[in-house]
């Protein structure tokens, strides 16, 4: 990033008011009370907006997209990232290069929110796939899929750098992909679509080292696509792409072990790719890419059983639904990117009846999304 581009990105998204609609720019004094801000990876960029808590719009950040090329010798030939995150402090970003085999690390500006890379960049195995933080930003995890391991780095929380603790790479299952953290940090879970399964590891407290839980990798069968975890961590739905199904798996609070609730399988739209738990824990959202709908159910809170809401929304911007996420601040909305089109779709949420509704407010990041990362 040149000097002056960053310069001006920081004094520019200082200024940015919030607009209703996600691809244009305003400018005010101050950035807004009230916004929080959201990272998205698409092409061979990073976009950045401004997101206001309440209304849901978006305001496009003055030099958004942000590239980064691959090397000092080739500086126009940049990074294609495929996943983002920022850590809790909202000091720091990171990056997966799936392509050249590695993690950047951005600083975030205090004030404006801006990135500006830190170098060198952090070796992972190959292909990098997804990632996923502890809550307390202590380690980061990510997977391998063509090494079949699973990286894991320490986190300074000064400086944002990564070391790869002892022991990593830890071995995996064949190709894993789809990587998350447990909310209380216990345990760690990566889908092995190819193997039909998912495998859990426990997390050593404060050493990050993982071992696998007894009967991992847990046979799911079918062709799983995507999991989500419930906040209380009692629950995991798992969608099946070829029998266009969700079905839900309870977690053993002690080991981390997976067991099917039996008469939780329930029928989705078609080639339903990503799930979502909302975060209060009472609604259930399945984006489906073939018919280019959002199936919605409502949960049951003991026995985690999905039942069908009245409502489906439609997926605007196209199908290929690459990330489905929940506004986690006020939980008010939800947004799914399309990995065909450069649209996010927004979907505002009836808190009492889970109903999703699509707004007008949904970005363009022009080119294909593949994830999104929102700070709280």
């Amino acid at each position: 990033m040149q000097a002056k581009a960053v310069a001006l990105f920081s004094a520019c998204l200082m200024l940015a008011g919030l607009s209703g609609c996600g691809s244009s720019s305003s400018s005010s004094t101050t950035a807004p009370a009230g916004s929080h801000l959201a990272y998205v990876t698409a092409g061979t960029g990073i976009s950045a907006f401004r997101v206001d808590n309440r209304s849901g719009s978006f305001t496009s950040v003055v030099g958004s997209p942000f590239s980064f090329p691959i090397s000092p010798s080739s500086p126009n030939n940049f990074t294609s990232p495929t996943a983002v995150n920022v850590h809790p402090s909202k000091k720091f970003a990171y990056a997966l290069n799936q392509a050249q085999n590695d993690i950047s690390l951005f600083q975030i500006d205090s004030n404006s929110g801006a990135l500006s890379e830190v170098l060198p960049r952090t070796s992972t195995g190959i292909s990098p796939s997804s990632m996923s933080m502890t809550a307390g930003g202590d380690f980061l995890f990510v997977t391998n899929f063509s090494s079949d391991t699973i990286s894991v780095f320490s986190v300074n929380s000064g400086s944002g750098a990564l070391t790869e603790i002892s022991g990593s790479p830890f071995a995996a299952s064949l190709n894993p992909s789809k990587i998350m953290v447990s909310p209380s940090g216990k345990f760690l879970y990566v889908l092995n679509p190819n193997l039909t399964a998912i495998s859990a590891y426990a997390i050593a407290s404060g050493a990050g080292t993982l071992t696998p839980v007894s009967g991992s990798p847990f046979v799911i069968g079918g062709a799983p696509r995507s999991f989500a975890i419930d906040p209380a961590e009692h629950f995991m739905y798992v969608t099946d792409v070829n029998a266009n199904t969700v079905s839900a798996y309870s977690i053993n609070s002690s080991t981390g072990a997976l067991t099917f609730v039996q008469n939780s399988t329930i029928a989705t739209g078609t080639t339903p790719v990503q799930v979502l738990v909302h975060s209060s824990g009472t609604f259930l959202y399945v984006a489906n890419t073939a018919s280019s709908n959002i199936s919605e159910y409502k949960l049951d809170s003991a026995t985690g059983i999905p039942a069908v809401n009245t409502n489906s929304a439609t997926i605007t911007g196209g199908a290929g639904a690459s990330f489905m996420l929940n506004d986690s601040t006020s939980g008010n909305y939800v947004f799914v990117g399309s990995g065909n089109t450069g649209t996010i779709g927004e979907f505002s949420v009836n808190l009492t009846t889970g109903v999703l509704t699509t707004t007008s407010n949904g970005p363009s990041t022009g080119a294909g999304s593949n994830s999104m990362f929102l700070t709280k």
